[in-house]
């Protein structure tokens, strides 16, 4: 069965959930800080990590060799309530985890020819990830990955050897900066988090069928992802 060999983790609670990815993200950071004296997290914007960020911003961690850095962004200003960046900086970027390192996908706002080739340089000259934990949407995207965006687009989000690209999905608000799927996947370790079972419906669908531009998550669930999904009803 396609995608049969990635590990999924269910849970009844959204707590237990919580307490176990937050283990595995320490652990991935701390072996990354050890090896290299420094280690990179990615994590993606949405109302489903909330409680995961404020169990880690709380947890003991040599933050301050800690790079932390957006899976994508809405193209709006660094302090606009819809940016990724302000939810980060208010959920994550707190407490202990306040010294860690914040790479901003908006220091070039508002221009994006500028944008995507910085950005894009920044990303590529970080090393390979030690942990990058991913949503997913109800039409089976991830970042800002969407199937809905035209299929130029769709297609260098998922084929391109750049870092970043833009990004306009016409079922959602704003141009995103996102993230390529090949720079996501260069990682040590991966965790696609999802809450309630209709997203498990689509990501089971995505497991069955890898590396299909209907599901872009899909390009994360194949036999040799280094990618494990966090479920919780």
């Amino acid at each position: 069965m396609a995608g049969a060999g990635l590990r999924s983790h269910h849970f009844e609670k959204k707590t237990t959930l919580v307490s176990a990815l937050k283990k595995r993200i320490l652990e991935n950071l701390e072996s990354g800080i050890q090896a290299r004296g420094s280690s990179v997290l990615v994590v993606s914007g949405g109302s489903t990590p909330r409680a995961l960020f404020a169990a880690l911003s709380q947890s003991v961690l040599d933050w301050h060799l800690v790079t932390i850095v957006l899976t994508d962004e809405r193209w709006v200003s660094a302090d606009d309530k819809n940016s990724n960046e302000s939810f980060v900086r208010a959920t994550l970027l707190v407490d202990r985890a306040a010294s860690a390192k914040f790479v901003s996908l908006l220091d070039y706002y508002p221009d994006f020819t500028m944008a995507e080739i910085e950005v894009g340089k920044t990303l590529g000259n970080l090393p390979i990830y030690d942990a990058v934990i991913l949503g997913m949407g109800l039409d089976g995207h991830t970042a800002s990955v969407f199937p809905c965006a035209n299929a130029n687009q769709l297609n260098a989000s998922l084929t391109t050897k750049k870092s970043a690209l833009f990004i306009d999905p016409t079922t959602a608000k704003f141009r995103r900066l996102t993230q390529s799927i090949s720079r996501l996947r260069n990682t040590r370790f991966g965790a696609i988090h999802i809450e309630g079972i209709e997203k498990k419906i689509i990501l089971d669908a995505a497991k069955e069928s890898p590396d299909n531009p209907r599901y872009p998550v899909s390009y994360f669930t194949g036999e040799n992802s280094s990618f494990e999904i966090y479920f919780s009803e």
